[in-house]
């Protein structure tokens, strides 16, 4: 683990509000807190990490337990960074064989209580995938669903009905593999093939995974298409599309049933409970950045026991 000081302290983030990533020219790495209906309320620069450099981009984002800020950064050197809101300090965590594929929307990452979950792709040889898991209240790194020949989640989320998904990068088209965990003991729930039948995802494949409070799975596609499925993933519920001016990068689902998708050039779109379109805006004046996002709606919820098991029709 390695401290930073931040130049200034951020203010303490508001639950209703929105958070993205900028990624811009000339090393530029940021967070942006925005209201609903645009108002940017503060911008958080990210420093580089030791040991990171430009392209090293700043990537997902979260807020955990404290209301703390995590924070996915790096491509061919990643780290997860957490800033802490009260004393202005950062730091960054690194661990053996944690990478990701060096593309748009890879570096995703989902928090759950003090557990900050990443993604962690395979690269070949004796590198190993799985899920890294940051303990904000240890500070200590650990890795589950481990493989050393298989790609690991290309996106993870934590569903609106508490669990924890990954959207894995297997079949042809990737994003057809979606697993659900326990967020707190680890242990897989549930695995579900996306049929071979969906014609979803040619060209692109799928990128993004939310899930909402009754286990509808959501999955966005790279060129503007939102799919509903069910909660096994047997039957496509809704197929829509949405204003898309360039590569889609991240989503998510706040509590009241609103959709968020970012795009390569910062541009945010919303769209409502039927997935139909009722906003979008720019957030960066910069093409290439990379923007990722997440709803600020609560807290992650404190430590609790181990959530029912799901019983999926």
């Amino acid at each position: 683990m390695l401290w930073s000081l931040s130049p200034a302290l951020a203010a303490p983030f508001t639950v209703g509000d929105i958070l993205t990533t900028r990624d811009g020219p000339e090393g530029m790495r940021q967070v942006m807190e925005w209201t609903r209906d645009g108002f940017l309320v503060q911008t958080i620069d990210v420093p580089y990490a030791p040991g990171q450099a430009s392209p090293d981009a700043v990537r997902d984002v979260a807020i955990d337990e404290t209301g703390n800020l995590v924070v996915f950064t790096g491509t061919y050197n990643v780290r997860l960074s957490t800033y802490n809101v009260r004393t202005g300090v950062w730091a960054h965590y690194a661990m053996d064989y944690f990478n990701i594929h060096p593309v748009l929307s890879t570096g995703k990452l989902a928090v759950y209580s003090h557990f900050a979950f990443a993604t962690d792709g395979f690269m070949g040889g004796l590198d190993t995938s799985g899920v890294v898991m940051l303990d904000t209240r240890t500070n200590q790194l650990s890795r589950f669903d481990a493989s050393t020949t298989a790609d690991g989640p290309i996106d993870l989320t934590i569903g609106k009905d508490g669990y924890l998904y990954g959207l894995y990068g297997e079949g042809s088209p990737p994003g057809r593999t979606i697993k659900a965990f326990n967020p707190v003991t680890k242990a897989l729930i549930k695995t579900i093939k996306l049929p071979n039948s969906f014609l979803f995802g040619i060209g692109s494949g799928n990128c993004s995974i939310a899930v909402d409070a009754l286990g509808y799975i959501y999955l966005s596609e790279g060129t503007g298409r939102i799919i509903k499925l069910t909660p096994n993933g047997l039957t496509v519920m809704q197929n829509m599309t949405f204003t898309s001016t360039a590569y889609s990068v991240d989503m998510d689902v706040s509590n009241d049933g609103t959709m968020m998708v970012t795009q390569k050039d910062g541009r945010l779109t919303f769209l409502d409970k039927m997935l139909l379109e009722t906003s979008t805006r720019n957030t960066t004046n910069y093409y290439s950045s990379q923007t990722f996002g997440a709803f600020i709606d609560r807290y992650p919820r404190a430590f609790q026991p181990p959530p029912a098991p799901i019983v999926w029709p």
